[in-house]
């Protein structure tokens, strides 16, 4: 008469967790999470032609308009209204700097700033906030 005990303790199964441990060792600490910190070099705007402060304010105030509707669409919830307003409060943040005076390249650092601190309180990906600092440049260059 066989042993149930030892049926348990097969060599097949042990080598199997052997493994799979041996690779959680080697590609665990080579696995990262996706992060939302972005370098240093991010508030760093290239130095082009930027529109002039007024035009600055008109483009700002259409795009913020069109952010506003859709925040009275989305679900409070849902990610397309945290992306929403995440883009509404950079472009805000933009728009209320040269209001106070500064001028629209200074303007766009202190938004980029302003995205990347803790301070917004968003958790966008890098690449998300790489989209809105892209499309930022896009809109406010000539």
């Amino acid at each position: 008469m066989k042993s149930t005990f030892t049926e348990l303790f097969t060599f097949k199964p042990i080598l199997i967790c052997l493994i799979m441990v041996g690779l959680y060792v080697v590609s665990a600490p080579t696995l990262q999470a996706q992060s939302t910190k972005v370098s240093d070099s991010f508030t760093t705007v290239p130095d082009v032609s930027y529109v002039s402060p007024s035009t600055a304010i008109t483009l700002l105030d259409e795009q913020n308009a069109s952010l506003k509707l859709q925040l009275q669409i989305y679900n409070s919830s849902s990610l397309e209204y945290k992306l929403a307003n995440a883009k509404f409060q950079f472009f805000l943040t933009i728009l209320q700097s040269i209001v106070d005076g500064k001028g629209t390249k200074e303007s766009l650092v202190i938004g980029l700033g302003y995205l990347s601190s803790d301070a917004s309180g968003n958790t966008l990906s890098k690449q998300k906030k790489q989209e809105f600092k892209d499309e930022a440049i896009s809109l406010l260059t000539n």
